[in-house]
């Protein structure tokens, strides 16, 4: 049988911190992946004719600014029920097929400066009217806000938050990104492409820039993840919605990730952040997978990266006899981590090179396949010997990868 993808599930992962911070995000992960339900009665809604109105009369304008200024004082109030009635009725304008940009800007000049008053609000716990603590919702209700709308302006808010030094409000601040992006996948786009990617000096910029430098820094593993997620939803824009902004998110997964990975060398990464890495493999494999995807050679030679650097991985893995025997590894669940990644590792190398083989006009090397076909049944058994050498064959010194066509550099995936 051919090579097949790994399932694609994108869990929700959980985050390890301080006390109030964990209870702070799981709040904020609750109002902003709570599928918003119909508006409760006591809010009046919107004409939904004015959601995908083009243009919008003064007398729509002032619709909307009668609909978010009843919202307001509930938004943003102790009241954590209450804020989340307004929030869905809010943001069901925003959920309507064919949502216009005109909305989405009205939105956010009525909104923005009671988001960004929102945000600056680093209080962990309120005193609501009744006297008693409550979780500070504001602050999460605000990015969701901002995510939501996904205009420019928005986006700057959002990515403000991406530098926080808690550790929650990036992870929220992260999946607000994912928002914007889904936004401009699924209408009509209230956002530049200069704001989500282009160059400086030949080096990426805006959002996806942003994020792809952000995975290599970003300590938390969990949070690393969720910005390759983050760029993955990025992955899946068309073309026609925003030409070149899905192959740039593509391939800065597959490069950043690789840089990340080198960063740890050195020592054990531990489950967490090969995790990170496997979802990495796990967003850049769809795009290589389909010949008619529109993977160009940069995003090929990434996942042909990546899988070096997955396979190189479980090597040192096994030259420091990270996990158990080497015969006993189907039982080990360290070992399935690592067999998932030379799966991965395998389908990468062997889409990646018909990708590149198709955007060089040559025939796929038929020394790719057989490579990535070893590197799983040789993992088990042999005392790893044979796995060593499959390994040694791809990424060492005289390997595949580091010769033509792929020419990486001798040290990119073996440490000297």
């Amino acid at each position: 049988m051919g090579p097949t993808p790994p399932p694609a599930t994108r869990p929700i992962c959980s985050v390890s911190l301080g006390r109030g911070a964990t209870h702070a995000l799981l709040l904020g992960l609750l109002l902003m992946l709570g599928a918003a339900r119909p508006a409760d009665a006591q809010f009046a809604t919107l004409d939904p004719a004015i959601a995908t109105s083009v243009t919008l009369t003064p007398a729509q304008q002032d619709q909307i600014k009668q609909f978010i200024d009843q919202l307001r004082p509930a938004l943003f109030s102790d009241d954590l029920t209450e804020a989340k009635r307004a929030l869905d009725t809010l943001l069901s304008p925003l959920q309507t097929e064919g949502v216009s940009v005109a909305l989405r800007q009205a939105f956010a000049d009525e909104l923005a400066d009671d988001i960004e008053k929102a945000i600056a609000d680093e209080r962990e716990m309120l005193v609501d009217v009744h006297g008693n603590k409550v979780i500070n919702a504001r602050p999460y209700t605000g990015l969701r806000l901002a995510g939501e709308i996904a205009t420019n302006r928005m986006l700057g808010i959002v990515t403000g938050e991406l530098a926080n030094k808690e550790q929650g409000r990036r992870f929220f601040a992260i999946h607000c990104t994912e928002m914007v992006f889904f936004a401009v996948e699924v209408s009509q786009p209230a956002v530049t492409a200069q704001a989500l990617y282009h160059e400086e000096r030949g080096k990426p910029a805006g959002l996806i820039g942003e994020l792809g430098n952000l995975i290599v820094s970003e300590e938390s593993p969990k949070n690393a993840a969720a910005i390759i997620r983050s760029l993955g939803e990025a992955g899946r824009i068309p073309d026609n919605q925003m030409g070149g902004v899905a192959l740039a998110a593509t391939r800065l997964i597959g490069e950043r990730v690789c840089d990340r990975v080198r960063t740890q060398w050195k020592d054990d990464p531990g489950d967490e952040e090969r995790l990170v890495w496997l979802t990495a493999g796990r967003e850049v494999f769809p795009v290589v997978a389909q010949p008619d995807a529109g993977a160009d050679r940069d995003v090929a030679v990434a996942a042909i990266r990546l899988a070096g650097h997955l396979v190189a991985s479980v090597y040192r893995d096994v030259e420091a006899k990270r996990v158990g025997g080497v015969d006993a590894r189907q039982n080990d669940d360290a070992a399935l981590v690592q067999k998932r990644m030379l799966e991965l590792a395998g389908n990468l190398l062997i889409f990646g090179e018909q990708r590149l083989a198709e955007a060089t006009g040559r025939q796929p090397d038929p020394k790719i396949e057989q490579a990535a076909a070893d590197l799983e049944d040789s993992f088990v058994g042999s005392g790893g010997q044979n796995f060593r050498q499959a390994a040694l064959s791809l990424v060492s010194v005289h390997g595949v990868l580091t010769d033509a066509p792929y020419g990486f550099k001798d040290d990119e995936f073996i440490a000297p």
